[in-house]
C-alpha cells in the first residue's frame, strides 16, 4: 500500500510538472527595420555631409558619409515615416519619400537637381561694380534679377 501511495504521489507531481509551462503572458517585441539610402548630384557623385530628417513614429537627424550613405535602425514595424534630405547647396529631385506600415527594410535615394533653378537677386552693394561702369550713363545698376528654369534656359 505504501509502494501505491509513494508511487501515485510521484505521477501526481510528474502530471504537475508537466503542465507547468512557460508564461504566456510573454511579449514578443515587434520587429524592427531600417530605411536607409543614398545622397548623389545630377551625375551620380557621392555627395558627403547632406543632412537627412527622419519624421513620424521616431525623430531622427543623420549625415551623409563620404559615400553618400545614410541609415536609420532600429524603426517599429508597423509605423510610419518620412525620410527628407536638405542641403542650403542643392535642390532635390525629390526631397522627401513616405512610408506606411513599414514592414520591410527599406531604400530612398535622393538626386540633386542639374544646376540652378529658381530667381536669383543680387542688389545694393552686391552688384558687379563694373555694371555700374558700364551703366553709368544712365545712371547706374541698383540690382540685378536672374530667373533659372528647369530646362537650364534663364532671362535677366
Amino acid at each position: 500500500m505504501k509502494k501505491l501511495f509513494v508511487l501515485s504521489l510521484l505521477m501526481s507531481f510528474s502530471l504537475l510538472l508537466v503542465s507547468c509551462s512557460k508564461d504566456d503572458n510573454t511579449v514578443t517585441p515587434a520587429p524592427t527595420y531600417k530605411i536607409s539610402g543614398t545622397v548623389t548630384d545630377a551625375e551620380g557623385n557621392f555627395l558627403a555631409d547632406i543632412t537627412v530628417n527622419l519624421t513620424g513614429a521616431a525623430q531622427k537627424t543623420t549625415t551623409t558619409d563620404a559615400s553618400g550613405a545614410y541609415t536609420f535602425e532600429e524603426l517599429t514595424s508597423g509605423s510610419d515615416f518620412t525620410v527628407t534630405v536638405t542641403s542650403t547647396d542643392y535642390d532635390f529631385e525629390t526631397a522627401s519619400v513616405s512610408f506606411a506600415g513599414l514592414s520591410q527594410d527599406e531604400t530612398a535615394d535622393f538626386t540633386a537637381k542639374d544646376g540652378i533653378v529658381g530667381v536669383w537677386l543680387s542688389a545694393g552693394t552686391n552688384v558687379a561694380p563694373l555694371l555700374n561702369v558700364i551703366f553709368a550713363g544712365v545712371g547706374g545698376v541698383d540690382s540685378i534679377y536672374a530667373t533659372f528654369n528647369s530646362d537650364k534656359s534663364y532671362t535677366v
